[in-house]
């Protein structure tokens, strides 16, 4: 059973490390008129036409955001792989650092952005505050529990907050659903989607941990193997 869903659980994961390295690479790699025709597409014209302009005024904002997001992305992809670890761990630990600190980076500029360009007020604000906070604790623990040789904790904190992170591709993805299915602006549903996002990718990522980690072995067949093998 555990095959079939590891399977699922990379595909869903590799899904939005590149859907979210396709929206940061797309706001340099074209033109205005077209980043707007796609925004326009996705969100709707309430948010192209209100919100999305605020970003290009505020380039040194955005790119404090979406530059560290890019080597978040990358970075937290290759620290996933197992074989990579086992091959080269002192690259491993050196890349676990630079993801703790693009976590913290692109956290932090999350929830400013969420303040200084504000769409819909307290809403927005508030789940960004909520899951920033919890993406920067679980990379926090993470690498608390990598220094004390705890690595399967350390592993899982680091699955969370790569996963909460990701959740901007679940909320862009919902945002589009709800306003192509209903009509309405974007600002209806803005708050909604960051829950709903960040949400369901913890959710899932806890379903995951807890299925994939390791259950300690009864008392009785440690007895027995031990005696065996004595």
């Amino acid at each position: 059973m555990i095959k079939p869903l590891r399977s699922v659980a990379v595909a869903i994961l590799a899904f939005q490390a590149v859907f979210a390295l396709v929206l940061c690479l797309a706001h340099y790699a074209r033109g205005y008129s077209e980043q707007l025709e796609i925004v326009t597409q996705m969100a709707g014209g309430d948010y192209a036409a209100r919100q999305y302009p605020r970003f290009r005024q505020n380039p040194a904002l955005t790119a404090s955001h979406l530059v560290p997001s890019i080597a978040f992305i990358l970075i937290g992809a290759t620290q996933l792989s197992k074989r990579s670890r086992l091959a080269y761990p002192k690259v491993h630990r050196w890349l676990g650092r630079l993801f703790a600190l693009t976590t913290v980076v692109i956290s932090i500029t999350g929830i400013l952005i969420s303040i200084v360009l504000n769409y819909t007020g307290v809403s927005e604000i508030v789940p960004s505050l909520v899951f920033g906070t919890l993406s920067i604790v679980s990379v926090i623990l993470g690498v608390r529990r990598a220094r004390q040789k705890h690595f399967v904790a350390h592993r899982e904190w680091m699955l969370r907050a790569y996963a909460v992170a990701l959740g901007i591709v679940t909320a862009r993805l919902a945002l589009f659903g709800f306003t192509s299915l209903t009509g309405e602006p974007a600002s209806e549903f803005f708050g909604t989607i960051f829950w709903l996002g960040s949400g369901s990718n913890l959710l899932g990522v806890e379903v995951w941990i807890n299925l994939t980690r390791a259950k300690p072995r009864p008392l009785g067949k440690v007895t027995s193997s031990l005696a065996n093998a004595g």
